[in-house]
C-alpha cells in the first residue's frame, strides 16, 4: 500500500509540475497575444491609412478631371456649331427649364469661350493635383513595401 501511495504521490507531483508549466506557458501566450493584438494592428493602420487616403483622393481627382474634360469638349462642340450657323438662324439657350431665343450670338459665343477657358484652367490644376497625388502614391507604396 505504501508503494502505491508513493507512486500516486510522485504522479500527482508530476501532474502538478506539468500544470504549473502549462499555466505559465498559457500566461506567456496570453501576454504575447495581448502585445501582438494591440501592437501589430496599429502598425498596419498607421502605414495604410495615408495610402488609402491618397488612393481615394487620386480617384476623386481623376473623376473630376474626366468630368471637366467632357464639359470642355461639349462647349468646344457647341462653339463650333455656333460658328457654322447663319446670322438669321434662330438660336436658343436653356435657362432653367425654359428655352430662350438668343438675340446676340456673338455674346453667347464669347460667354461660352470664357467658360471653356475657365474649365481649361481648372483641368490644368486638376492635372497638376493628379500628378502630385501619383507621386505621393508611389512614395507611399515604396514605404509600405519596405516595411
Amino acid at each position: 500500500m505504501k508503494g502505491l501511495a508513493n507512486r500516486t504521490l510522485k504522479f500527482l507531483l508530476r501532474v502538478k509540475a506539468l500544470l504549473i508549466y502549462a499555466q505559465s506557458t498559457i500566461q506567456q501566450c496570453v501576454r504575447y497575444e495581448q502585445r501582438v493584438k494591440y501592437w501589430k494592428p496599429l502598425v498596419i493602420k498607421m502605414s495604410t491609412v495615408p495610402l488609402e487616403q491618397i488612393v481615394q483622393q487620386l480617384q476623386h481627382v481623376a473623376q473630376q478631371l474626366v468630368s471637366v474634360q467632357t464639359q470642355i469638349r461639349e462647349l468646344e462642340g457647341t462653339i463650333a456649331h455656333l460658328s457654322n450657323q447663319s446670322s438669321d438662324s434662330a438660336i436658343y439657350q436653356q435657362v432653367g427649364p425654359l428655352l430662350v431665343q438668343v438675340d446676340d450670338i456673338d455674346a453667347l459665343t464669347e460667354s461660352l469661350s470664357e467658360t471653356c477657358n475657365q474649365l481649361s484652367n481648372h483641368a490644368t490644376n486638376l492635372e497638376q493635383k493628379e500628378s502630385e497625388l501619383r507621386t505621393s502614391y508611389e512614395a507611399a507604396v515604396k514605404q509600405f513595401e519596405a516595411q
